[in-house]
């Protein structure tokens, strides 16, 4: 339960800095900060651009990684932030409406001229019954799977319910694993700046 939100810090976006974000971060206890989304709609609107590109400097320089979560109708600020991102990750499930709403999201992210080398496709749930082929969901975005985390709702949802992340309470789970690696998969990336493989002609 936050007591302050990314609205509470957008107020005074002018005078922030390291202090101040620090007490709008509400802290967990495996040393992840959070600055959490507002808490009611009509908050939304107090959020200013300024304000999240400031809070963004200020955080690269006070952790080693950071992540930011993009709501999939984002804005200004939002392609500002995808902007100055090192690696994107789309997650999706391989399922007809996941594959049209991932294509959209590619195109946006065309036009908004990103480079093809940091957008990275994560598929989710992957190992359900009825889902499509890895390989044609490729074929219909023209862009190769980065990484794959598996099916396992029991123990995700079990995490959820408990707030307690499943790398903790099912660290030797395949999920977890497999977060992990999704982890230093793109802990690498940004480290090397290296392009992903598997890009097709769809990119320019």
């Amino acid at each position: 339960k936050p007591r302050y939100t990314l609205a509470d810090l957008c107020k005074s976006f002018d005078k922030l800095d390291e202090t101040m974000l620090r007490q709008c971060l509400a802290a967990h206890e495996e040393n992840v900060h959070l600055l959490a989304a507002p808490r009611v709609i009509e908050d939304v609107a107090r959020i200013k651009p300024e304000g999240i590109l400031r809070a963004i400097d200020l955080v690269r320089t006070m952790y080693a990684n950071s992540i930011v979560e993009i709501d999939p109708l984002f804005g200004f600020e939002h392609q500002e932030c995808l902007k100055q991102a090192d690696q994107l990750l789309i997650v999706l499930r391989l399922d007809m409406v996941s594959l049209f709403r991932c294509r959209k999201t590619l195109e946006r992210l065309l036009r908004m001229v990103i480079s093809a080398s940091r957008i990275n496709l994560v598929v989710n749930r992957h190992g359900q019954p009825k889902e499509l082929p890895a390989a044609k969901a490729e074929q219909v975005l023209g862009v190769s799977m980065f990484h794959r985390l598996p099916d396992d709702a029991s123990r995700i949802n079990a995490a959820v319910n408990a707030g307690q992340p499943v790398i903790i309470s099912q660290p030797r789970s395949t999920v977890a694993r497999s977060m992990r690696d999704l982890a230093r998969a793109v802990q690498m990336l940004c480290r090397e700046e290296q392009p992903v493989s598997g890009r097709s002609p769809f990119w320019p």
